[in-house]
């Protein structure tokens, strides 16, 4: 991710500029999308409006473990442009880079959220 941009925090309606750069590509790209779904603390679903997919749904699910902790669980439907080629660009490429863009996503959001100050961070300034 090279840059965010929005209003925060987040609520029904915000939109949020990102641009990324997903390997093996050359070049970044930006994305628009806007929150659709808000059911603090355990939903929000953004919707692209502009970016590099036909159609993008991503649900962020929270979840509140019995050990304190929070569970987050993706759910992305996609579609890539350009029908039957895009299809099979999918099958041949996409999806897999896509998987990988989530794996990295996931280790550097749990480096963040389990370090020393994050955790004291969210200790003192629990989301409600």
């Amino acid at each position: 991710m090279l840059s965010v941009e929005g209003s925060f925090p987040l609520r029904l309606g915000s939109e949020v500029r990102l641009r990324a750069r997903q390997l093996p590509l050359p070049f970044a790209q930006t994305w628009l999308v806007r929150v659709v779904q808000f059911e603090p603390p355990r939903l929000i679903v953004d919707e692209m409006l502009r970016g590099p997919f036909a159609a993008w749904r991503h649900e962020h699910r929270f979840e509140e473990l019995p050990d304190g902790r929070t569970q987050l669980t993706d759910f992305v439907t996609y579609r890539l442009p350009g029908g039957a080629l895009g299809r099979a660009a999918d099958a041949a490429l996409g999806r897999r880079l896509l998987l990988a863009s989530f794996r990295s996503r996931q280790a550097r959001t749990r480096e963040l959220l389990e370090s020393p100050v994050s955790r004291s961070t969210l200790t003192a300034n629990p989301l409600q």
